[in-house]
């Protein structure tokens, strides 16, 4: 992934965190959800208990997948922006 890829990923993110997003998780089918509290994994989509999750771009975030565990927004941003630094 190249730095601009990089740069765009991380202000997705960040936006994502602004908006009180925490964790990126993608269903079996490929649907990809945003979620403020930690998902469950149910038969084939994740479900968070009181909440609306946030649809994503299905064609970002490639290593989210449904056998994963979901992508914790904060690490990834700190995991980005090490890389960027070099």
């Amino acid at each position: 992934m190249g730095k601009s890829e990089l740069e765009y990923r991380l202000e997705q993110l960040k936006t994502l965190k602004k908006q009180g997003f925490r964790y990126l998780a993608r269903a079996e089918h490929g649907e990809l959800r945003a979620y403020r509290q930690m998902p469950i994994r149910q038969i084939n989509f994740w479900y968070a208990p009181s909440e609306r999750p946030h649809p994503i771009d299905p064609h970002s975030f490639d290593e989210v997948n449904w056998r994963g565990k979901p992508l914790e927004i904060l690490s990834e941003i700190k995991r980005i922006k090490k890389v960027l630094k070099g």
